[in-house]
């Protein structure tokens, strides 16, 4: 702790000197806007692709001072080598009321091509006024879960849900690593979709998802950076501490609460819960979260920040510089809740 507290206090000293020579500077710097293309392609899911352009600080909030979005751009798509498909425009209708400028956007989308494991994926679009842009991903091939060992624990009393207590239940979550490759990964829970029905029928679910007790999500932060910077949030990791072996994720629902009710004994509701998801996730995706977590929350992107040193960039395999294009292949292992409520 005499180290942490030693570097909070020069750090202090810094700030202070700095403070005694600061003044307000414009810089003059000439820049043209160029391409941005961002797209995640996800193995058995429909294809799409966002352009947009990018800007200087001083132009305003894109969204509600201009536009960034392109959509006069010829994109092509090839996959394997075949003959390029041409994707056309299309509108995506999203909801989100803290990121208005991504609100009803217009995408690229394909019209007959869904990904699939092992393609080898290239997009190039040109624009007449911001110029041109490529990259090329393939499609990392999938690792299932091989099975799932649950144990219901800390049961108290709840003052939500019909059921009248809350739970945590502590998951090992196994997998097998391949030894030929070198792979990436990405680990997600989401709720499968609740139901209402007839006769007060309802399957509803509440949890907060814990990665904290998993090494592997952490395995990109430092012994300084552990204790001083935000590690949470954070599920990607590499295979180089388990290559080729078979591996428990460790992962707890936390807080566990339910409304449920099944009079008619529906197989529907008696099914619902989460989707365990392991995604095998293409280098570039994993180097680009790595480094938005780096300019984000590492200790040298934070001191960039703050003028104390360099600024960290985010990964783009994008030929302008701007962007990433990435791909994801999924396996999904559905937790049935209503047989885990306790006796």
């Amino acid at each position: 702790m005499a180290i942490l507290n030693r570097l909070t206090y020069i750090l202090a000293l810094l700030g202070l000197s700095l403070t005694s020579c600061y003044s307000d500077f414009e810089p003059d710097v000439l820049s043209k806007p160029v391409l941005c293309m961002n797209a995640v392609f996800t193995a058995g899911d429909s294809v799409r692709v966002e352009l947009t352009r990018t800007w200087r600080y001083d132009e305003g909030i894109p969204g509600e001072d201009f536009n960034i979005f392109v959509t006069d751009a010829k994109v092509l798509l090839y996959v394997n080598d075949e003959a390029p498909e041409t994707l056309v425009v299309e509108r995506h209708i999203t909801s989100d009321p803290y990121f208005p400028q991504y609100k009803d956007r217009d995408v690229f989308v394909s019209k007959s091509y869904i990904p699939r494991p092992g393609d080898r994926i290239r997009l190039e679009a040109v624009s007449e006024n911001y110029g041109a842009a490529s990259a090329e991903v393939t499609v990392p091939r999938q690792i299932k879960i091989d099975h799932v060992e649950k144990e219901v624990k800390n049961i108290r009393p709840s003052r939500y849900g019909s059921i009248p207590y809350m739970f945590d239940i502590d998951l090992l979550v196994y997998f097998t690593d391949s030894d030929a490759t070198q792979d990436y990964y990405k680990f997600d829970c989401k709720s499968s979709p609740y139901y209402y029905g007839d006769s007060g029928a309802i399957a509803r679910f509440y949890y907060t998802l814990d990665l904290t007790a998993e090494p592997l999500f952490t395995e990109h932060v430092s012994t300084l950076e552990s204790v001083i910077a935000n590690t949470s949030g954070y599920s990607i990791f590499s295979d180089r501490q388990i290559n080729g072996h078979t591996y428990p994720l460790h992962i707890s629902l936390k807080d566990l609460q339910l409304d449920y009710n099944n009079p008619n004994n529906n197989p529907e509701l008696a099914n619902a819960g989460v989707d365990l998801i392991l995604s095998a996730i293409s280098p570039d995706y994993y180097k680009h979260v790595l480094s938005v977590w780096e300019a984000e929350d590492g200790i040298v992107g934070s001191l960039g920040g703050v003028g104390l040193g360099e600024l960290v960039s985010t990964y783009s395999n994008v030929s302008s510089g701007a962007g990433i294009v990435a791909a994801s292949t999924p396996a999904t292992y559905h937790l049935a809740l209503p047989p885990l409520i306790p006796e």
